[in-house]
């Protein structure tokens, strides 16, 4: 049967399961925050309904800070567990970073900066709300006759609204991809802000009104010569622009190209000279084992001379595997199911938030990937197939009750190759939907930032030819043309895969208990869960 089995679960438990936990400890940490505009109301009357509510996003496994409340002609916002790296002015507030500078940030209506952020802004006249290039940094939204909410958190949202109205059309998304799906949510209410865009609040008709900047893959005529050039030039002042304390930021390091050629380009004297202090995670003993992503970056570290901590991810034997799924579903809003890395109950993230750790900087990049064999392997990887393209799940009468289609605008257009299909959905589809899926898993705990998802490396990769964006060509001609490139590429990842994830005996056991929960009734039909259950094997 082929489910996205988590996904499954993720969908019992949204529906039937919410706890107060408490918070014991005060340090730094990424924040998520809730916006609020009330039409009607005195903005400080919601004071202490919106501190609950932020109280309540905080991570049960850490101590957080206090929440802050921020309040000015006629909106309020609170953040949970705030971050000195995000910058407020006011009732405006940058929720991410800026690459560069920030001329008029805080105006409704200017220009779209460089960076990872989402940015509120506002005036006597409106509120707007902008996204990113690649809308790293999800933000939720909804608005009533009373009301106009905005919030890195669906269930902070719901929460404000004292009632959950359950979505439906997540159920197939779900079910296929371990994915909410295109623009869904879990509450009907909700939506979220397309990448690139603009999102106003006309204050005084009490209108919402959206832009989007259209997405244009326009392969240029250069040379490849040319072209690298620019690519470098381009590369090269985005990160002259980065300017991080060392001290307070950790980067990420696997054993492929990605998080390497960010490691060779972050500002420092040469290449021998890295300032930033580096972190892999995996299984348990991942990085003496030659040819994966653990052992590699161990061996370029003690070569660079870097400091290096790898942490393991192995099922923490601290807690329940109740405790660790429980944290994982209200830590990212049940978003998605990529559980691999967090096993270990985010005893990782709580490690680096209680050392002062600001942020981390990751490699995640738009620079093209593998030939696929067919359309359907493409929608697959990206996380858009449906019931109907699985044989032993088409025939399902669950599965036709519902309308989902393909979205029109993802489908592939006149005359686009497969290699740019493929390219315009991971960067309009892949990254706002499971990139800042993976993001806002971490946000309580501490800031992310991926310089080369930056707004102009991003416009200039959409000019490159297929032949240069394909397996990545360009950038891993730029990695090697760092004095370091010798080292090898790991061949295997060090998280454990989720084939194996779900083969334990006793996360078997809770997806038998979540399947025949009455929230699973609730969401699913009878025959439909028995014929699950039944299909349901443990093997080695």
């Amino acid at each position: 049967m082929k489910f996205k089995i988590f996904g499954v679960i993720c969908l019992v438990f949204k529906s039937g399961r919410e706890k107060n936990l408490e918070n014991k400890k005060i340090k730094k940490s990424m924040s998520k925050i809730i916006y609020v505009v009330p039409r009607n109301l005195e903005a400080d009357s919601l004071a202490e309904k919106i501190k609950s509510i932020c109280d309540s996003l905080n991570p049960d496994n850490i101590i957080a800070k206090p929440t802050e409340i921020r309040k000015g002609e006629g909106i309020i916002f609170g953040l949970s567990n705030p971050n000195e790296t995000i910058l407020r002015e006011n009732t405006n507030i940058i929720f991410g970073q800026i690459f560069g500078n920030k001329p008029e940030w805080n105006v409704p209506g200017w220009t779209r900066p460089d960076g990872n952020y989402a940015i509120f802004r506002s005036s006597s006249e409106s509120i707007e709300i902008i996204t990113d290039i690649l809308g790293t940094k999800a933000i939720w939204y909804y608005q009533d006759e009373e009301f106009f909410i905005a919030s890195s958190s669906q269930r902070a949202i719901i929460k404000f609204l004292g009632k959950f109205d359950f979505n439906p059309e997540v159920i197939p998304w779900m079910v296929s991809n371990g994915l909410l799906g295109p623009g869904q949510s879990w509450d009907k209410r909700l939506s979220l802000i397309p990448p690139d865009s603009s999102l106003r609040l006309d204050r005084d008709a009490w209108q919402l009104s959206m832009t989007s900047d259209k997405v244009n893959f326009k392969p240029n005529k250069k040379t490849d010569k040319e072209n690298f050039a620019l690519f470098k030039d381009t590369l090269n002042n985005v990160f002259k622009d980065l300017t991080f304390d060392y001290s307070q930021w950790k980067l990420t390091l696997s054993g492929g190209y990605d998080s390497r050629g960010v490691l060779f380009a972050l500002p420092k004297k040469d290449t021998h000279n890295i300032k930033i202090d580096t972190i892999t995670w995996g299984l348990k003993g991942a990085e003496n084992r030659s040819g994966n992503d653990a052992y590699i970056a161990k061996k370029i570290t003690q070569k660079l001379g870097i400091h290096h901590k790898y942490y393991s991810t192995n099922i923490s034997t601290d807690e329940s595997l109740h405790t660790v799924l429980d944290r994982y579903l209200k830590n990212g809003d049940g978003r998605i199911d990529h559980l691999g890395g967090y096993l270990d109950g985010f005893s990782i993230w709580k490690f680096l938030y209680e050392s002062n750790i600001q942020g981390i900087i990751r490699g995640d990049e738009v620079f093209g990937s593998y030939d696929f064999v067919s359309e359907f392997h493409l929608k697959k990887f990206i996380g858009l197939s449906l019931p109907k393209d699985y044989v032993n799940l088409k025939n399902i009468e669950f599965f036709q009750n519902f309308d989902s289609v393909f979205p029109e605008k993802f489908e592939r257009r006149k005359n686009e190759t497969l290699a740019l299909w493929r390219d315009r959905l991971y960067q309009t589809y892949y990254i706002p939907n499971t990139l800042s899926a993976l993001e806002n898993l971490k946000q309580s705990y501490l800031e992310q930032v991926n310089p080369l998802l930056s707004r102009r490396i991003v416009e200039t990769i959409r000019q490159m030819p297929d032949h240069l964006r394909t397996e990545k060509g360009i950038f891993k001609k730029y990695v090697n043309s760092f004095d370091n490139h010798s080292f090898k590429y790991a061949k295997a990842s060090a998280i454990e895969p989720m084939k194996d994830i779900f083969r334990q005996p006793a996360l078997v056991e809770i997806v038998k208990e979540e399947l025949n929960s009455s929230s699973a009734l609730s969401i699913f039909e009878s025959n439909l869960l028995s014929h699950v259950q039944s299909k349901i094997q443990i093997s080695s």
